[in-house]
């Protein structure tokens, strides 16, 4: 993880791309990954969850 980040900040030069990077891809493909390997959907407490975490990066990325 310390090494993606390295690598990140090297290509973009700025820390907070990389971070809404990482956060915003652990946000797409883990339930994706939970969804096919797994075959687990998510109850209704975890999809309020997710959909509340989604709108925090959201509006913590476009929200100045």
């Amino acid at each position: 993880l310390v090494v993606g980040y390295m690598l990140g900040l090297k290509h973009f030069q700025n820390v907070w791309i990389v971070t809404a990077i990482s956060l915003g891809s652990i946000l797409v493909i883990e339930p994706i990954l939970n969804l096919t390997y797994m075959g687990q959907t998510p109850t209704l407490g975890a999809g309020i969850g997710f959909a509340l975490g989604a709108a925090g990066i959201l509006s913590a990325l476009f929200i100045k």
